[in-house]
């Protein structure tokens, strides 16, 4: 009988260091974030919202190609729930973003080069790894910024197309 409760006793202290392991792991993700990610300057972002009042956000400025390809790519899901990403552009683009390798949704305001937000669109991840995108998201007009949130921040922050405006420059 005391054999069984050492072997019981072990049992259990073994699952109990496999256990922690796994949830150190499954924190450890949603931490994480790519050399790209790291790179990106952080700086403050000013915005003009629906209410004509000037807010001001802390942003990642992603304004070399790599950092705009990796965007919120392989990030975890706690960065992306607290981060802004701005998409600086050297000159107005037609363009479209993907959500391949996104953990979560996501909201993305397409700006002009005068500010004006033309276009706010909620973006679902992609499920599939590879292979021709389920969906890629981007208005039909020029843009040169776009500000990627967290889904539900532009509502909840008074900001929508037509009426909110980025400050252009306002991180430099």
């Amino acid at each position: 009988m005391d054999l069984k409760l050492i072997l019981l006793a072990a049992l259990a202290l073994v699952l109990l260091i496999i256990g922690g392991s796994a949830l150190r792991q499954r924190d450890a993700s949603l931490e994480r974030t790519t050399p790209q990610f790291e790179r990106m300057e952080v700086r403050q972002v000013k915005l003009l919202n629906d209410r004509g009042q000037q807010v001001s956000y802390a942003m990642r400025i992603a304004a070399d190609s790599a950092e705009q390809q990796a965007g919120f790519q392989n990030i975890g899901r706690a960065i992306l729930q607290r981060t802004l990403i701005l998409f600086v552009f050297p000159a107005e683009i037609v363009g479209r973003f993907h959500m391949r390798h996104v953990v979560a949704p996501l909201d993305i305001a397409f700006i002009a080069s005068d500010g004006a937000i033309i276009d706010i669109e909620r973006m679902e991840p992609d499920p599939t790894t590879s292979g021709p995108y389920r969906h890629l998201y981007g208005p039909d007009r020029p843009f040169q910024y776009a500000i990627e949130a967290r889904a539900g921040f532009f509502k909840a922050q008074h900001i929508s197309s037509g009426q909110a405006k980025l400050i252009v420059g306002s991180w430099r």
